[in-house]
């Protein structure tokens, strides 16, 4: 039986208790049963009002997770991971396997992408660190197939720190 059902039931069995009187009871049994009657009655009814504000928060988590999917495919066709080269530049890019240190780069624009790929079921892990040597970004840390990329809200001089037991390809786009 639905809450609904259980609400509409027990407000029945009270009604009729109170406007015929329950049968083979006394005053008290009546007073008593109305009384857990009323009870249950508020339980369901907060639980409705529980389910109705999970309801609520779930619809904003999942109007949130569309907004942040158009964010994220905005990000990506405004800096050129789509494949609209024209809207981005290439800072540089690397491939091998091992680990690399690369050479400073410097960024004018934020957010800039860090886009990589791992073949081979290796591990990959990409730290992205000013000149300086502080850590900004921790852009990958798989130990899977496959690609993705990585933002950044930071400018001024990086360098990357790869280290990968297979093959891996990285790549630094800037928005033009």
């Amino acid at each position: 039986m639905n809450f609904n059902a259980k609400i509409v039931t027990s407000i029945c069995i009270a009604l009729l208790c109170l406007s015929f009187g329950c049968a083979n009871k006394n005053e008290e049994e009546h007073t008593e049963t109305v009384a857990n009657l009323q009870s249950e009655n508020a339980t369901l009814q907060d639980r409705l009002a529980s389910n109705a504000e999970q309801r609520k928060q779930l619809k904003e988590l999942r109007q949130l997770v569309v907004q942040l999917t158009k964010d994220k495919q905005s990000l990506r066709a405004r800096l050129g991971i789509a494949g609209n080269a024209a809207s981005s530049e290439k800072i540089a890019s690397w491939r091998g396997s091992g680990i690399k240190t690369t050479k400073p780069f410097t960024i004018t624009k934020s957010p800039w992408v860090i886009a990589w790929s791992n073949s081979g079921g290796g591990y990959l892990s990409i730290f992205a660190s000013k000149a300086n040597g502080r850590i900004v970004s921790m852009a990958a840390n798989t130990m899977k197939d496959g690609k993705d990329v990585s933002y950044v809200y930071e400018t001024g001089t990086f360098y990357l720190e790869i280290n990968g037991s297979k093959d891996w390809t990285v790549k630094v786009y800037q928005a033009l």
